[in-house]
């Protein structure tokens, strides 16, 4: 699922406790990133998007710090936000291959820079300057890598992920209610895949309820 795929991006991206973390992109990913990370105690999440409504969503769940502007724009920012010392650590959730590189540039020496978003044109996607000579590491994220069974080498696999992002719901650590934005008719389903091919910054999780079929 969503969830435990931003749930494993931020265990194998080694997160500790108290780091200072960015994301890039804030569709539904980014903003399940974004409470992850806020519950498991970021000590600065900056989030970065040019939708107006997913940076206002991020600032309501976790994020400590909210740039409305491309990952290009933001290198500057991060940098007085963090007095010079730019990020630990950085979850690139866009999937454009546009992205990549700055968001490299976004990282302290020796950080992390995690892809959540599988661009679909990689070869567009460049990795830019200071990868070796900052000593970057670069980890790629796919749901299909989660271990589907619990053993004593895999804790955390898709049900052990699955019952604590269930348990964050419950308590209130989480909220996903407001991820979803849009409730269409399947029949609706033609025009509403135009309207998202146009412009898919309002939407978020758009459900085609099949409850409410048209006469």
């Amino acid at each position: 699922s969503l969830a435990c795929t931003a749930q494993n991006a931020v265990r194998r991206a080694s997160f500790e406790f108290g780091e200072t973390v960015g994301v890039v992109g804030l569709g539904i990913l980014g903003q399940l990133a974004t409470q992850y990370l806020a519950a498991a105690g970021a000590r600065q999440i900056i989030v970065i998007d040019p939708a107006a409504s997913r940076i206002a969503l991020a600032r309501k769940h976790g994020a400590t710090h909210t740039l409305q502007m491309g990952v290009g724009e933001a290198i500057e920012p991060v940098r007085d936000l963090t007095n010079g010392e730019m990020l630990d650590l950085v979850l690139d959730v866009s999937g454009h291959p546009s992205t990549l590189a700055p968001s490299i540039q976004l990282v302290r020496r020796l950080g992390r820079v995690v892809l959540l978003g599988d661009t679909p044109v990689p070869t567009q996607q460049y990795l830019g300057p200071g990868v070796v000579s900052n000593s970057v590491a670069i980890l790629g994220i796919h749901g299909y890598a989660i271990p589907e069974k619990t053993t004593a080498f895999t804790p955390w696999s898709a049900e052990t992920m699955s019952r604590l992002f269930f348990d964050y719901l419950a308590n209130g650590k989480m909220n996903v209610a407001d991820l979803v934005t849009h409730r269409h008719s399947p029949l609706e389903a033609p025009d509403v895949y135009l309207e998202l091919l146009e412009d898919r910054t309002g939407a978020l999780g758009v459900i085609l309820d099949w409850e409410h079929l048209a006469d």
